[in-house]
């Protein structure tokens, strides 16, 4: 695991301010900040020392406040001094006020990023800052005298935690006046050039050999605090280890963005599918609903068909109680028939027809009624029923007049005497009842003959 310890002083933009850091503006308008977890952030400068904005909230008070409030405070007798003689020597133009001083790339505050690790693999943010305490406590003791530490924050709001360390290089000038010198202040440290045999220059400084000392001190902590973890001590120069403060977190959440954004594409796409997925569904449940529809139709056709059968059941119903209606009508008109026969014949000889011609009557019609019933009919015979009715009233009607007309015949012949009563009433039945039984035949075979659609020969 790399640890990181990078400094600069300014970028692109100009000297490094330090509103990044106490978060002293709208997190909500940058994109690598999560604004929730802000409240976590620990923040420490010199006069307050540690503050944490969960508890302690806003005062107002910013970290460009307490540094400028120290310039003013430890370099402003210099200002001072150096204007006035500026001044006497005729070079006002050269004058410069604390503000200068604290924001020219020079003589302004270092700042340093501590980091344990990557966006890929990193420790929890209390480890780190123990890490720091305890470094920044040994830079005390070692440099306190001409490095002042001024403020410092730990930021666990980003990918990845990490804490931003402000100082200043310090040391008296040649007039005893207390003023920001970095190359000085490490010399009276006694902090060497890299190479002591070759001029000092860009390449060939003590602040690389400070870099360096601070460097081994980091290392060294980290091995105690970090448990588990190879700490990688071979430095890494130029590239991304000293880029611009923050480009190099940036572009790992950059890179972390893209890995993002390619993670939602390919869940938009299986979006797209699931969408294609559910639309073929969605043609499924239509046509489920088409033919459920369908089904509901023949429901409602076979509900209007029963409703119709049940409408011919009611129909068929009245026709046989007009049946037997008619039937009851057949049995007055036989009465009628045989009160005549009485009354024209001999009153015991027509008491005796009468009831023979009302029994064969009802054996005809019971027969009639049996032979309907036992043999199935269809629907277009049931129109019929009417008039075989009719046809069977006037089968009893002949019948009964023709037995009627036959005993008026032998009545009239030779046997006029009451002596042959009983003669002529045995003759009479005998032939009452061939008549019946003949004309019972002639009846059934009719009616077979009419269902069948034929004639009886």
């Amino acid at each position: 695991m790399k640890v990181t310890r990078h400094n600069g002083r300014s970028g692109k933009h100009g000297v490094y301010n330090p509103k990044h850091n106490d978060r002293q503006f709208d997190v909500a308008k940058s994109d690598h900040i999560d604004a929730a977890r802000s409240s976590g952030n620990v923040i420490w400068d010199y006069q307050r020392e540690y503050r944490f904005p969960e508890e302690d909230g806003p005062d107002g008070i910013s970290f460009e406040d307490i540094e400028l409030d120290y310039y003013r405070t430890h370099y402003g007798d210099y200002i001072r001094n150096q204007n006035a003689r500026n001044e006497m020597n005729r070079h006002p133009e050269r004058n410069r006020s604390i503000e200068d001083l604290y924001r020219n790339k020079m003589t302004c505050p270092e700042e340093t990023i501590y980091q344990i690790g990557n966006v890929d693999g990193t420790v929890m943010a209390h480890i780190l800052c123990e890490v720091a305490e305890e470094f920044f406590a040994e830079c005390q003791k070692r440099f306190g005298s001409h490095v002042r530490m001024l403020d410092w924050s730990l930021h666990v709001d980003e990918a990845t935690p990490h804490i931003h360390e402000r100082h200043v290089f310090e040391c008296k000038n040649q007039y005893g006046e207390l003023c920001p010198q970095q190359e000085k202040a490490l010399e009276e440290l006694g902090i060497p050039l890299p190479d002591p045999t070759k001029p000092k220059g860009r390449n060939n400084n003590r602040k690389q050999t400070f870099d360096a000392i601070c460097r081994e001190m980091l290392l060294d902590i980290c091995k105690k605090h970090v448990w588990g973890e190879e700490i990688d001590e071979v430095p890494v120069y130029g590239g991304k280890k000293y880029l611009e403060k923050n480009e190099y977190i940036l572009q790992k959440q950059r890179e972390k963005i893209a890995e993002t954004s390619a993670e939602l594409s390919e869940a938009k796409t299986s979006l797209t599918r699931t969408h294609k997925l559910l639309s073929g569904t969605k043609e499924e449940l239509e046509e489920s609903e088409k033919k459920l529809e369908e089904v509901q139709e023949e429901i409602r056709g076979a509900d209007e068909a029963l409703a119709t059968r049940h409408r011919s059941i009611m129909v068929s119903e009245k026709k046989l109680k007009v049946l037997e209606e008619k039937t009851g009508e057949a049995d007055e008109l036989v009465d009628d028939i045989c009160n005549i026969v009485y009354e024209v014949v001999f009153d015991d000889i027509a008491e005796e027809v009468a009831k023979q011609t009302q029994a064969a009557r009802y054996g005809k019609v019971m027969e009639y009624t049996l032979a309907m019933y036992d043999e199935p009919l269809p629907d277009s015979t049931r129109n019929h029923v009417s008039k075989a009715l009719h046809f069977v009233l006037d089968l009893l009607e002949k019948s009964v007049r023709d037995i009627v007309g036959d005993i008026k015949y032998r009545l009239q012949g030779s046997y006029h005497t009451i002596n042959h009563k009983e003669d002529v009433r045995d003759k009479v039945w005998d032939h009452i009842e061939n008549k019946a039984e003949h004309e019972q035949e002639e009846s059934l075979a009719n009616q077979l003959v009419r269902r069948r659609g034929g004639r009886h020969r």
